[in-house]
C-alpha cells in the first residue's frame, strides 16, 4: 500500500516537472529491480516471522498506464486538472517547481 502511495506522489511530481509517461512508467518499475536484489532481506524476515517480502514488493506497470489513463480521462490532464481538483493548483505547482529548482542550484 505504501509502494503505491509514494508511485503515485512520485508520478505526479513528475508530471509537473513534464516527464515522460514512458519515464515515468521506468522509473516506477525500477523498484522491481529492488524486489530481485532482496533474497537475503527476505530470508531474515523469515526468520523473524515477517511478511513475505516477494509477496508484497514490487510494482505492476498496468497499475500505473490505468492511473494515468483514468486521471486524464476523468480530469481532462493530470496537471493542471487533476491537481487543481485537489486543490493543488498553479501557485501551488509554481511554488514546488521554485523550491526543487532552487534545491538543484544549491547542489
Amino acid at each position: 500500500m505504501n509502494r503505491e502511495r509514494t508511485g503515485m506522489l512520485v508520478m505526479l511530481l513528475q508530471v509537473i516537472l513534464d516527464v515522460s509517461d514512458e519515464e515515468i512508467l521506468v522509473d516506477y518499475l525500477l523498484s522491481n529491480q529492488v524486489k530481485e536484489e532482496s533474497a537475503a532481506a527476505e530470508r531474515i524476515a523469515r526468520k523473524r516471522g515477517r511478511l513475505h517480502i516477494k509477496t508484497f514488493s514490487g510494482t505492476n506497470q498496468e497499475a500505473m498506464v490505468i492511473t494515468l489513463s483514468f486521471l486524464r480521462a476523468k480530469y481532462g490532464s493530470i496537471s493542471p486538472g487533476y491537481l487543481n481538483s485537489i486543490g493543488f493548483d498553479e501557485m501551488w505547482r509554481k511554488r514546488l517547481l521554485q523550491v526543487l529548482t532552487s534545491y538543484q542550484s544549491r547542489l
